[in-house]
């Protein structure tokens, strides 16, 4: 079952008892943030043992290595492969955080934009691609809660002395980056809704000038309505200075509305 699920890389992370090895199927996010594909780790350990295998080349093994050398093993640990597999965890959750950062700096951007000006189908656009990243990231770190909680309980014995510390320390992590997860959709979902407020707001202010408009040319219509019937007895006909009265009726019906308009705060 192990071997089939190396195999077919993409399943959920989780850890699992096979036979006399414990079992972990690892999703890791990208290495850096311009990066978009997610990296698997697979791991089989015992006492004495671990053996990691990867579907595409990667560098949490490097990795792994490289802060071993450079730090080395602690006195206490007994059970290297338990402190190993802690490390790769370890490792898997630190790299949440820089990508976490950037989405927070795009959210900062968007939010300028959003709250400045009247956003465009672009930034919309992107507000819905860092959304959609976030949920990515959240449904990626979720697992790690109760893979951790497992992997704690399976070293029961072990926990009380030589990897409790670095337990909760993992914990604390988890927890950490699925604290900022959960912010920032909730600051994407709320700036979508100011994006929605924001468009409405615009489109009704289009639409009360354009009522404006209408309105204003409403009586101006009614008026050239009735000196365009062109009867024979219309008095008006006559007149000589007809058609500059009427205009200057017009004008001062306009002023009129304009300046009951402005009275009422409508514009």
């Amino acid at each position: 079952m192990a071997l089939e699920d190396i195999l077919s890389p993409g399943w959920r992370s989780k850890i699992e008892q096979s036979g006399e090895f414990l079992f972990m199927a690892l999703q890791a996010p990208p290495a850096t943030p311009l990066e978009t594909k997610n990296e698997h780790l697979f791991l089989l350990y015992k006492t004495g043992i671990i053996i990691t295998f990867e579907d595409s080349p990667t560098i949490l093994v490097n990795t792994l290595w490289q802060r071993i050398a450079s730090t080395s093993l602690p006195s206490t640990i007994e059970s290297v492969g338990a402190y190993l597999a802690y490390a790769i965890l370890d490792l898997i959750i630190d790299r949440f955080f820089p990508i976490l950062y950037t989405k927070d700096e795009r959210l900062a951007e968007l939010e300028d934009i959003i709250v400045g000006r009247v956003p465009s189908r672009e930034d919309m656009s992107r507000l819905h691609t860092v959304k959609r990243d976030l949920i990515s990231l959240r449904r990626l770190l979720t697992p790690y809660r109760d893979l951790e909680t497992a992997f704690r309980q399976t070293h029961i014995n072990q926990t009380a002395a030589e990897l409790t510390p670095y337990l909760n320390d993992l914990h604390d992590h988890i927890t950490q980056a699925s604290e900022l997860v959960e912010t920032y959709h909730d600051i994407a979902c709320s700036l979508n809704d100011i994006y929605q407020s924001v468009m409405t707001n615009h489109m009704n202010d289009i639409i009360k000038i354009l009522t404006i408009i209408s309105t204003i040319f409403m009586p101006l219509t009614f008026i050239a309505g009735i000196y365009g019937m062109n009867f024979q007895n219309m008095p008006e006909l006559q007149t000589a200075f007809g058609y500059p009265i009427v205009l200057g009726v017009m004008l001062i019906v306009v002023a009129g509305m304009l300046w009951f308009f402005r009275k009422k705060k409508w514009f």
